[in-house]
């Protein structure tokens, strides 16, 4: 038993409409991944930049307890809130936190593995699994009066903060490809009811059937 004609069409736009459609959905999604990452990258890059050259914490890292601690954390929940990053945490060279959201983290080690390059003097974006989750953040030194390296500052904003955003803005881009889909499918029901009116309603194999 032969598949209609109809039914054929359907299945051959439909394949080809769909297949171009989906990778072009796919790098579509994979693009804007991308440059999200980055723009969130470098703004929290330049975030952990700024809060490193502040009086603030270049103080509080030469000199730990010079600043009122009530002061300090107000300051720093302050730029985070301003800023809508996830967290602001200075550490000194040992790598113990001067300051954490979780202020029972504070005096602790900082986590993650990926601050190694931050003792160096490198500013730069990672993403670890730290104690708040999974985060991409940025590193930046903290240097002193005479330019000697103090401290780091690292800025981090959650993972699934940013994958919320994406998802948000991919789900127009598949409600797209749907919509296309569907148009593909109803242009070759048309398209299959235009045919068998000229062939007065008979499909190919009838057709062949008769000349036969």
């Amino acid at each position: 038993h032969h598949a209609p004609l109809r039914t054929k069409l359907c299945l051959l736009i439909g394949v080809l409409s769909s297949i171009p459609l989906v990778f072009a959905g796919v790098y579509i999604n994979r693009f804007i991944t991308r440059e999200y990452y980055a723009v969130y990258g470098e703004r929290t890059l330049e975030v952990a930049r700024f809060v490193a050259s502040t009086p603030q914490v270049t103080a509080e890292l030469a000199s730990p307890g010079s600043i009122p601690f009530d002061e300090f954390s107000r300051f720093l929940d302050t730029l985070t809130t301003v800023t809508q990053v996830r967290y602001i945490v200075p550490f000194n060279m040992d790598g113990l936190r001067l300051y954490h959201p979780d202020h029972e983290k504070i005096g602790l080690r900082f986590v993650g593995g990926d601050d190694g390059r931050a003792f160096a003097g490198q500013s730069y974006i990672s993403s670890a699994n730290g104690t708040l989750g999974f985060s991409q953040r940025a590193f930046a030194p903290v240097l002193g009066a005479e330019g000697k390296q103090i401290g780091v500052v690292a800025v981090g904003i959650m993972s699934y903060a940013i994958e919320d955003i994406l998802a948000k803005l991919s789900r127009p881009l598949q409600q797209m490809i749907l919509a296309c889909l569907a148009l593909g499918l109803a242009l070759a029901v048309l398209l299959a009811r235009s045919i068998k009116n000229i062939l007065f309603g008979l499909e190919p194999g009838e057709i062949a059937t008769l000349l036969q």
